[in-house]
C-alpha cells in the first residue's frame, strides 16, 4: 500500500440549499465522481 498526502476540504451549507433545482448536498456527493477518496456529509443541528 503507498501513503501520499490528502487534503481536507469542509462546505458547510444549508440542507435547504440548491442548485440548478436539486439539493446541493446531493451533488457534492455527487462530486465523487472526481476522484475524491471519499465524501462524508453531516447533518448539524443549530443553536
Amino acid at each position: 500500500m503507498t501513503q501520499s498526502k490528502g487534503k481536507l476540504l469542509k462546505i458547510y451549507i444549508s440542507e435547504f440549499d440548491k442548485y440548478n433545482g436539486q439539493l446541493l448536498y446531493h451533488l457534492i456527493v455527487e462530486l465523487k465522481i472526481l476522484e475524491m477518496a471519499g465524501i462524508t456529509v453531516y447533518r448539524g443541528i443549530e443553536g
